[in-house]
């Protein structure tokens, strides 16, 4: 019973996305720093719902917002790629490219600086991309030859 359960927890280590699980855990400081942004204003403004009209508050919550809407897809198709066995530095390249995107987005967004918002709008596309080009590619080699 104890090795079983042994090799079970083995198993599991072998297929963990250790490289996605990184990139990750700093996306899900990123959401929190975003969300505490978010708290912040309202706490200021004196809003408890919405953006109250007011447009720094919109914008907090767009840059909050948009990370959400992108993030869960990207870090899946990161996962995917990394159990795949693509090379621990196409991971890294995905990984710190998504997240580095997103941070751009961010600063771009809150700030009003175009060119910086437009790269992290760019990077993140091209991440989600390239991760699903490199997952499909990696299905037409093992499935379709």
């Amino acid at each position: 019973m104890e090795e079983a359960l042994s090799n079970a927890v083995s198993s599991a280590t072998a297929v963990m996305p250790s490289i996605t699980a990184f990139y990750a855990a700093l996306l899900g400081l990123l959401i929190v720093i975003l969300s505490f942004r978010v708290v912040r204003g309202r706490e200021s403004k004196n809003i408890l719902v919405g953006d109250g009209g007011d447009q720094e508050m919109m914008l907090r919550i767009r840059c909050h917002g948009n990370l959400i809407e992108n993030a869960p897809i990207a870090i899946i198709l990161i996962g995917f790629v990394e159990v795949q066995d693509w090379t621990s530095w196409v991971v890294h390249l995905l990984g710190a490219g998504f997240f580095i995107a997103r941070l751009l987005h961010a600063h771009g967004l809150g700030t009003g600086t175009m060119p910086t918002r437009v790269a992290g709008t760019v990077g993140t596309w091209a991440t989600i991309a390239g991760a699903s080009i490199l997952i499909l590619y990696d299905y037409a080699v093992a499935y379709m030859s």
